[in-house]
């Protein structure tokens, strides 16, 4: 990787945010961290220090860093490169003030957190100046084991592509927390298809080289979020915790992670300043997140995709396989190999594929990689504004087919915007 000097900012400094810090200066000795853009500066800090303390960034570094509550405080030509991290809702609110700093931009996904957002959106990426760049942080397409599937599809190993099988299985742990964070209120996430699921539509875009016609979904609530008698508000407050598996302080691995999390979040000194706990019982039913989450695909050439997302597995993965008329292949996301069989079940044999040590395999390296190759270079990367404007149709397209209880013609929805940019 070319080292090049570089100013950046993180807009949002949660857990995607700081998640960041290593890849982005891990292999790019010219990259340094300038400014962090939150409106709870103490827990900001508290990340930060964090990260040292893993070694993702040195305390002289971390040092340079200035925090600051909003937009209006940053100056002119602070930042070269912004990483857009905090949620749908509040990327979508300040696109225009990002896109007027006139730095590069980084958006993580979901691109908004609903249709009219992702038009607004599409908005402001249009007055982004010449030379400015905007990436879409789909890092599902730089994973190292979706990669290889990909080179494989177009190797033409699998013939014509016919179907594409893919479910996302959450652990209870990690499926429990969308209905304890501020992902519960779909005003702010998009709920479940946006939020978590548009990184799963592109993937099957991305395999299949092209966007989807049709959408046939079901959405529904089979475990969390049903209320019930023993549904109270907040772990920290419920008189239930001893009888209760999914206290939040039960999750956590250890003692070590107990009084960390206390300490940020619930104690009366918390560093948290805003009033997130973190902690909402995951029983309440004053949400319209769903659990269990179906989608069926139609796309051009006659290929159909289907789409399953549950979020109370007992152990976690994306397993994917894709049908040709000559062979399929299996991806499980964890295992460090693709299994292909031809069609008559003649040849079968595991592809080994090489992750890294970052926490999702390598694609967040691989992301960051591609990020600075499309600044310095004018590379286009794998994720684009395009492809985030579809993956959000198709989950527009999901939520109006569960309500209406028929196919939707998700084209109609991905067109009009697609001509836009």
């Amino acid at each position: 990787m070319e080292n090049r000097e570089i100013k950046i900012g993180i807009f949002g400094f949660g857990g995607r945010g700081n998640s960041l810090v290593a890849p982005l200066l891990s292999e790019n000795m010219g990259a340094q961290i300038t400014t962090i853009i939150d409106t709870d500066i103490p827990r900001a800090k508290f990340y930060m220090q964090e990260r040292i303390e893993k070694g993702d960034i040195t305390s002289e570094e971390a040092a340079q860093v200035r925090y600051v509550g909003s937009f209006t405080e940053l100056k002119k030509g602070e930042v070269d490169l912004l990483l857009m991290t905090a949620s749908e809702k509040i990327r979508t609110d300040f696109m225009d003030q990002a896109v007027d700093t006139g730095a590069h931009l980084f958006i993580e996904k979901g691109i908004s957190h609903h249709y009219e957002g992702v038009k607004k959106v599409v908005a402001a990426l249009k007055r982004l100046r010449p030379g400015q760049q905007a990436m879409m942080g789909f890092n599902l397409r730089y994973h190292p084991t979706f990669l290889e599937m990909k080179q494989l599809i177009e190797s033409g190993k699998l013939g014509r592509i016919l179907y594409v099988h893919y479910i996302e299985r959450l652990s209870q742990r990690h499926g429990s927390g969308f209905y304890r964070r501020w992902h519960r209120d779909i005003h702010k996430s998009g709920g479940m298809l946006i939020t978590k699921s548009c990184h799963d539509f592109d993937a099957i875009n991305y395999f299949l080289g092209k966007y989807p016609q049709q959408v046939f979904s079901d959405q529904v609530s089979l475990f969390f979020g049903l209320g019930g008698e023993d549904a109270r508000a907040y772990c920290h407050t419920c008189d239930r915790t001893a009888d209760c598996a999914f206290d939040v302080l039960k999750l956590e691995s250890s003692r070590e992670n107990r009084l960390r999390f206390r300490s940020v979040f619930t104690n009366k000194d918390a560093v948290s300043t805003d009033g997130y706990t973190h902690d909402a019982c995951v029983w309440r039913k004053d949400t319209e997140l769903h659990d269990t989450n179906t989608v069926l695909f139609r796309y051009p050439g006659g290929v159909r995709a289907n789409y399953t997302q549950v979020l109370y597995s007992p152990n976690e993965s994306r397993d994917v396989t894709i049908f040709g008329d000559r062979g399929t292949i299996f991806l499980r996301e964890k295992e460090p190999f693709l299994e292909y069989r031809d069609f008559w079940n003649q040849q079968i044999y595991k592809i080994a594929v090489k992750g890294n040590t970052d926490a999702h395999g390598g694609a967040d390296t691989n992301m960051i990689r591609a990020l600075y190759r499309l600044i310095f270079h004018g590379d286009q990367p794998r994720g684009t504004v395009r492809d985030g404007v579809a993956a959000l149709c198709m989950a527009e397209g999901a939520y109006a087919s569960a309500r209406q209880e028929a196919w939707v013609d998700v084209e109609a929805l991905t067109t009009p915007l697609l001509d836009l940019l």
